[in-house]
């Protein structure tokens, strides 16, 4: 639905666009070459192609962009250190997340290190949920690192509740997640970054 709503913002003249996540980024971008477009965040829109470079973005994008698939080895270092005798974490991703394979390369980087197993569990819609958690437990994880995207965060309280009822700690990248129940998240301040993209 990201397409559809950046080009209809297009069609409607609207003076900016603003943007919440990589994906959104990315449809503004092949929507528009002439609206400008600022960022509130997203993973590393450098690699990702939206901008030249985050000094000088060139075009009619700019805004922010979050430490992404970095912060990923230090989600895993934490709930290393909240659950010491953890050996098996699941980590939740999403195939509409354009950065989730850097994702799982950076967990799996340090679960190698700290001779953690990871297991990998796709989520491509809502019903495939219930299905991931039985997976996980099956297979015996100890605790949860749920990836990054909108589909996550759209589907936040149903992903803190089936955590909850496998019994599963959860490392999350933003502070809903939390707020909703969750364990623990580590990442940067959403609400901040949108006011600076005011």
């Amino acid at each position: 639905r990201l397409q559809n709503f950046a080009a209809e913002f297009v069609r409607l003249n609207c003076d900016v666009i603003v943007t919440q996540g990589t994906e959104a980024a990315e449809a503004a971008k092949n929507a528009t070459k002439t609206v400008p477009v600022v960022m509130a965040f997203g993973a590393d829109a450098v690699r990702r192609g939206i901008v030249a470079d985050l000094a000088h973005p060139g075009g009619n994008i700019t805004g922010m962009t979050n430490a992404g698939a970095e912060l990923y080895g230090k989600r895993l270092e934490l709930l290393k250190e909240t659950v010491p005798k953890l050996a098996r974490v699941a980590f939740l991703w999403s195939p509409t997340n354009p950065d989730a394979d850097e994702q799982f390369k950076e967990v799996q980087a340090v679960a190698r290190f700290l001779r953690v197993e990871v297991q990998s569990l796709a989520v491509k819609g809502p019903d495939d949920f219930e299905g991931a958690f039985q997976a996980a437990t099956k297979k015996r994880a100890q605790a949860l690192i749920v990836g990054g995207g909108g589909f996550f965060g759209a589907h936040h309280k149903r992903i803190v509740e089936l955590a909850a009822k496998n019994r599963l700690p959860g490392m999350y990248i933003q502070a809903r997640f939390v707020e909703a129940g969750g364990l623990m998240s580590y990442g940067e301040d959403r609400a901040e970054m949108l006011r600076r993209a005011a």
